[in-house]
């Protein structure tokens, strides 16, 4: 929040409001359009909740992965996964970053400094669906099983009890 920003007046945070709902609709309609193309029903997303492990204090650059569903009204539990290892999680040295953002981002990062760090996805459900998105969170990532690699990534699969 920035307190040097002007005022809206009630209008303004109406206008502001109504548009934040007719996105949420969008959002919703598009939920609703693959569950009737799939025959099946999306209980949760799975997604990132940053671009990186655990962020050190006063570093966190880019909220895009979480602050759409904070607009959505939707439920969303972050769920630690895994914890940045340095001897996997190396520096790219062909990285070309796609925008200032990602490359402040990117500069960030430091094996030795993040090695430990938590490593989290967010599990999203619909509006008011805290129980159930709850319940979904508690299901996969309970107990590593095994590691493997996959496109220079690493990768766990966890039991499911």
């Amino acid at each position: 929040m920035n307190p040097n920003l002007p005022k809206a007046d009630l209008n303004e945070v109406w206008d502001a409001q109504l548009q934040k709902w007719r996105y949420q609709c969008e959002y919703l309609d598009k939920w609703r359009e693959w569950e009737e193309r799939t025959g099946k029903e999306l209980d949760a997303i799975i997604a990132p909740v940053a671009a990186t492990a655990a962020v050190r204090h006063n570093q966190f650059r880019y909220y895009g992965y979480a602050t759409v569903f904070n607009v959505l009204d939707y439920t969303s539990v972050v769920v630690p996964v895994t914890y940045a290892d340095k001897a996997v999680d190396h520096r790219l040295a062909d990285y070309q970053p796609v925008s200032d953002m990602d490359k402040a981002v990117y500069a960030e990062y430091d094996p030795e400094v993040y090695h430990g760090a938590p490593v989290a996805v967010q599990i999203i459900g619909r509006r008011l669906s805290e129980e159930r998105t709850l319940a979904i969170a508690d299901i996969p990532f309970t107990r590593p099983r095994r590691v493997f690699r996959h496109s220079k990534q690493l990768i766990r699969t966890y039991w499911l009890f």
